[in-house]
């Protein structure tokens, strides 16, 4: 069973703007610190029309206690995140992959940025899946909530961006 996940949120930029920014080693070196991210690792590797960034960061947490047996004293999360955009264009797109180390739980989805009437609006469309018998869907709420919460914090140093 997979859960959907779809939060989108506006920004007073351009596409190129947002795509820059949120690109940027400046940008993800921000969230994980709001994330409050231990031992984050950031690598970011450009491609022709876009950049490709790689992910590692771990979180400790009073997690519910159907879950902290199989956490233990740290949850480790990698995600990869490609993103795509031509110069000019009015709108970039992306994937997004993320695992829980250790676990048998997921999420892939989308991410897009498309002109909107006050600047910019992000979208992102994923599933979350937790392949652990008889508490899948407990821990698909939980990690989506989660998520929700860093993405919250990228919407907000986003919007508190110049550019």
């Amino acid at each position: 069973m997979a859960t959907p996940l779809n939060y989108k949120f506006d920004v007073p930029h351009t596409v190129s703007a947002c795509f820059d920014t949120m690109s940027s080693e400046q940008f993800m070196l921000d969230v994980l610190e709001q994330t409050h991210s231990l031992h984050p690792q950031l690598v970011i590797t450009p491609t022709v029309h876009g950049v490709t960034m790689d992910i590692q960061r771990s979180f400790v947490g009073d997690w519910p206690s159907f879950v902290a047996p199989l956490i233990g004293e740290s949850l480790e999360i990698q995600e990869i995140r490609t993103w795509h955009y031509t110069p000019g264009a009015d709108s970039a797109s992306g994937t997004l992959e993320l695992r829980v180390v250790g676990q048998p739980v997921t999420m892939a989805g989308t991410m897009t940025i498309q002109t909107a009437s006050n600047g910019s609006r992000v979208e992102i469309s994923a599933s979350v899946t937790a392949r652990i018998p008889f508490l899948g869907g407990k821990i698909e709420a939980l990690v989506i909530e989660q998520i929700i919460d860093g993405i919250a914090a990228e919407a907000a140093i986003l919007q508190s961006t110049s550019t």
